[in-house]
């Protein structure tokens, strides 16, 4: 999917709007963004339509990517669309090699001071407004967790690889916890979205 994103123009400063219901394709998503060098912009499904639409404007994304039957109200002006799940795209990304890009690849090299993602505020004093994250910021972040919260809740539990859920949707920025879990070769659980909103079913799911 990487690949397939450096084809459309996608590299380092280039945003691209991301809009999918949880699952495992939105993490694919996320990384493959992250991977081609581009800026993810999360766009949550259960936000109001001009609120989404709002963000894309925001951030200057020119590339909608999602999964069929998720974004038929999100368009735009010179934006274009990548979903996934279409028979054509389907086709495409198994013709696209089977590692990550590196450098060479990439539309320009990737550098640490180049931003990640953009998480826009809930605009609860106005307009939401766009918060740019750096490659370097998330790395630190990654290296915190695995040295801090990651490897000592490992030895204690007496295993090597541990199971982490995500719960935080990915528009929200704590979500990094569980998917910088998933990084650093740790087993992640994204939990659906109507156990996460229900306490006991999330026990339930958790004891499971």
């Amino acid at each position: 999917l990487a690949h397939a994103l450096i084809r459309r123009g996608v590299g380092p400063e280039h945003p691209v709007a991301v809009l999918m219901p949880r699952s495992d394709t939105q993490i694919v998503g996320l990384l493959a963004v992250l991977a081609s060098g581009g800026i993810f912009v999360p766009i949550d499904p259960a936000h109001p339509a001009t609120r989404n639409a709002g963000i894309v404007r925001d951030s200057g994304a020119t590339l909608l990517l999602d999964v069929r039957g998720t974004a038929d109200s999100l368009t735009g002006p010179g934006l274009a669309r990548l979903t996934i799940d279409a028979p054509e795209v389907t086709a495409e990304l198994a013709r696209c090699p089977g590692r990550l890009p590196d450098d060479s690849q990439r539309r320009q090299p990737l550098r640490p001071e180049h931003a990640a993602y953009v998480i826009h505020t809930s605009g609860s004093t106005g307009q939401p407004k766009g918060v740019v994250v750096e490659h370097r910021q998330l790395a630190r972040l990654a290296d915190y967790l695995s040295e801090q919260m990651f490897a000592p809740t490992a030895v204690r539990a007496g295993r090597t690889r541990l199971r982490a859920t995500m719960t935080a949707a990915v528009s929200f920025d704590v979500c990094w916890q569980g998917l910088l879990a998933l990084v650093a070769g740790h087993e992640l659980h994204v939990v659906p979205e109507a156990v996460r909103r229900d306490p006991e079913a999330y026990a339930r799911y958790l004891r499971d």
